[in-house]
């Protein structure tokens, strides 16, 4: 008789520090497909670089946080479609002012696809072509001027991890204009 043993987790693993360090909002108008891992599956189980193709000219906005200010959660749970994958990501942006306003108006009009990379460089994907995910907004006052931020999807699937968020690896032929900057944070 065979017996195996399968192990989950290891006893040396690097830190787990947790949180969102960055995204990537695409418009998903300007994504042309994806390589994911059901359709083109590889032994990482990854979108790899070069395997998010867009249009020429498209704008990638990317947002960076603080230490443990933005959030990331994924939960499943069935229906009668069978499962169903949840992702809620949550941040505030401390004085926004109307530069995020003027953004976050046309921003919310959209959907888009999102890259997650969070504080141990894992790196996720969320939404695909035909399947954009929307912001959430909201601002308040209290003890600080703060806006929030959101994201909520749902999906068949779990978000599918990616190589990186590394521009000028997930597109190797496209050339950047880094000109724009609007920083949020105080």
């Amino acid at each position: 008789m065979y017996v195996t043993k399968s192990n989950i987790g290891a006893v040396e693993q690097s830190p787990n520090v947790g949180y969102v360090t960055h995204l990537l909002l695409i418009d998903v108008d300007d994504v042309l497909g994806l390589m994911d891992p059901v359709r083109f599956p590889n032994p990482q189980n990854i979108i790899p670089y070069g395997g998010i193709m867009v249009k020429p000219a498209t704008t990638i906005t990317q947002l960076v946080f603080g230490d443990r200010s933005c959030t990331f959660q994924e939960n499943s749970s069935e229906n009668v479609d069978g499962i169903a994958y949840n992702v809620t990501i949550d941040t505030i942006l401390p004085r926004g002012g109307i530069q995020l306003n003027i953004w976050l108006n046309t921003a919310l009009q959209k959907r888009y696809v999102v890259l997650v990379r969070d504080a141990n460089a894992q790196c996720y994907l969320i939404g695909e072509p035909g399947a954009g995910v929307r912001l959430t907004s909201g601002h308040a006052l209290g003890t600080a001027d703060a806006t929030r931020l959101g994201i909520t999807a749902r999906a068949w699937h779990s978000c599918w991890r990616v190589a990186g968020i590394e521009l000028a690896l997930l597109f190797p032929d496209a050339e950047f204009d880094y000109s724009f900057d609007l920083s949020f944070t105080a």
